[in-house]
């Protein structure tokens, strides 16, 4: 793929487009929606500005996922929701609870922000989020920025932004149950509260799963087991309205569970977590102004253990425990229909403990943004600018500018921002061994970035074209010396260019949704192509109600190969697929619903990461009541 992107060369096709389509206003949209969200209604997010804004009113490249269409794809894992977005890629050491590794538009997996109900979900230590383990039964809504929000959001939106919005149901409760292969069993209940002009839903999710040996016959490496898992969640989301203009808010989700696995290098075979994440918010409106007040707490507590194969003694072989507390101030001033500024402050603090002695074990963030947009009918514009302080390391200054056309069925948008990944406590301060020491000078992961979006949308059918260049400097990477001591370094750049399409058709009731990835991620050093990143995806979701009562979904996915890097330098080149699920849905009555899904139909999968099996064929069923 070659082509190359700089603020000189879009500005010059933004305009030549502009000037070919001088027509009516039409309503503004940037992002695309999923598979059965429904057209006719507004969408309301808050990832793209931190305040809730119509879809159709940011200029980021938004994409929406209700649970809706999580329902329609009998999806059991957040990954296999993810990957029917173009961009999204994934590589995981086997099936569900597995270690895995999201890139979004080729970028590291450490370079996505995940969300839960705007609470940072990312380690303090490893850098990442265990997404794998979130259950989709709590999901209300996915939403997803693609591209640098670091102006907003701060560390690890290189990539982009993932906000996990979990249920809210008023009035409601219901019952769900789902089996399957592996002996796979899950069980939800939720309801909804209700208190004086309030509410609160509860929700419990329990699955549990044999699993299969994710080794398998690799190399003649099998533990010969199965890598099982059993997680359980509980969910409480509320919110009461104190007087006209005062509102608090409240969340409190504890996920607890283990899961088996195996390495090929050996070594712990268990892990167990106990992880929370608490908010509190007040939200008062007072003419043109909405101040909000927001206290979140995420805790992050992982344990390892091995299992001697035959006397099945447990032994714990690590132990870490990570806190997180936000404190966040904003205001949304909107000085008219047309003007609007969004300013506050968060402040941090991240703190660490276990079995591991770091030499530093917490530090403080403080940062301060602001944004503002203005709409001129045809023409908007968007800007932010945020300052991050993070102790001990050193500071960031980082922006996002947008500007946006949108004429009768046509929009032209132009993005250019920054972003940045501080280091983590292992990367700074992890314990000198006899293998491996952090490297406590080590500076921020930075990117810069631009894209060029372009849609044209009828009254039952949108395509919208991507174009992207990211830039990475300063990448970390634990590289050995002399010792072979292990150590990280600020050592390597990227180069991504990526090119998006999306299309989405609807006919009455059948509905159409294919996308294409293209991907160029080099190693600025070494001119080869990043680890584990296929070059070419494309996605096909479609759904059609065969009768008022039975539904069905169809997915197919080709993933073109890729190449992994191993240890000692060599490279592996991991085979190309097409993965096919069948999905239907029989409504019983308006309180009963059934549900089959086929994964993998036709058995094509190929491992995405060298010595690691996959599931391969398997189905599920599944009920639900409403009362």
């Amino acid at each position: 793929m070659k082509f190359n992107l700089n603020p000189a060369s879009c500005a010059v096709l933004l305009a030549v487009c502009v000037s070919a389509h001088s027509h009516n206003v039409y309503a503004k949209s940037n992002a695309q929606t999923g598979a059965s969200a429904s057209d006719s209604l507004e969408v309301i997010t808050v990832t793209a500005n931190r305040y809730q804004s119509s879809l159709s009113d940011s200029l980021s490249n938004q994409t929406v996922i209700t649970s809706n269409d999580i329902a329609a794809l009998n999806a059991s894992s957040l990954g296999e929701v993810l990957t029917t977005v173009a961009g999204f890629d994934l590589s995981q050491t086997g099936g569900r609870g597995q270690n895995a590794s999201l890139f979004l538009r080729g970028n590291n997996a450490s370079h996505t922000l995940f969300l839960l109900n705007g609470v940072k979900l990312t380690s303090a230590t490893l850098g990442l989020a265990e997404f794998q383990k979130l259950s989709v039964a709590n999901i209300e809504q996915i939403e997803i920025i693609k591209g640098p929000r670091a102006a907003v959001w701060g560390s690890e939106a290189i990539a982009g932004v993932v906000n996990i919005v979990t249920k809210s149901n008023p009035g409601t409760t219901s019952l769900s149950a789902k089996v399957g292969s592996f002996n796979t069993k899950q069980l939800t209940f939720s309801s909804t509260v209700e208190h004086g002009d309030g509410q609160s839903t509860i929700l419990f999710d329990h699955e549990q799963s044999d699993g299969f040996d994710v080794l398998g016959e690799s190399a003649g490496l099998s533990e010969s087991d199965e890598d099982g898992y059993r997680y359980n969640t509980l969910s409480i989301n509320g919110e009461q309205n104190i007087s006209s203009s005062l509102q608090a808010s409240w969340m409190v989700n504890l996920d607890r569970g283990q899961n088996d696995y195996d390495s090929l290098f050996g070594g712990a075979d268990q892990a167990k977590h106990k992880n929370q994440q608490l908010a509190l918010g007040l939200d008062y409106s007072l003419k043109d102004n909405d101040l909000k007040l927001d206290v979140n707490r995420l805790v992050d507590d992982a344990s390892t253990y091995y299992v001697e194969p035959s006397s099945n003694q447990v032994q714990m072989t690590s132990q870490i425990k990570t806190q997180r507390d936000t404190l966040s101030i904003s205001n949304l001033y909107s000085a008219n229909s047309a003007l609007s500024v969004f300013a506050g402050v968060d402040l941090g603090k991240e703190k660490v403990e276990g079995q591991q002695s770091f030499s530093q074990d917490e530090r403080q963030t403080t940062a301060a943004f602001i944004q503002t947009s203005y709409d001129l009918t045809q023409w908007q514009l968007e800007g932010a600018l945020r300052y991050d302080d993070i102790e001990d390391i050193d500071s960031e200054l980082t922006y996002n500018l947008a500007i946006g056309y949108q004429a009768a069925q046509t929009g032209l948008t132009l993005n250019v921002g920054t972003g940045f990944k501080a280091p983590t406590f292992n990367d700074l301060y992890w314990p000198a061994g006899p293998y491996s020491k952090g490297n406590p000078d080590l500076v921020s992961e930075r990117s810069r970035n631009i894209e060029l979006t372009a849609f044209y949308q009828l009254s039952n059918a949108k395509v919208q074209l991507s174009l992207y260049q990211n830039k990475v400097d300063d990448l970390i990477e634990w590289q050995p010396d002399a010792d072979f001591v292990y150590q990280p370094q600020n050592v390597n750049s990227a180069t991504i260019k990526g090119l998006e399409i999306d299309a989405n058709v609807s006919y009455s009731d059948v509905r159409h949704s294919l996308n294409l990835t293209l991907l160029d991620p080099v190693n600025d050093q070494t001119g080869e192509t990043l680890t584990l990143r296929a070059k070419t995806r494309v996605n096909y979701v479609g759904s059609m109600n065969l009768t008022d009562a039975i539904s069905t979904t169809l997915r197919a996915s080709y993933v073109s190969s890729r190449e992994q890097k191993s240890w000692d330098g060599s490279t592996t080149r991991l085979d190309s697929y097409i993965q096919t699920d069948i999905n239907a849905h029989y409504q019983f009555d308006s309180s009963i619903n059934f549900g089959l899904g086929i994964k993998d139909v036709f058995d094509q999968q190929e491992p995405s990461a060298i010595g690691y099996e996959v599931a391969g064929r398997r189905a599920y069923v599944s009920a639900n009541i409403t009362f």
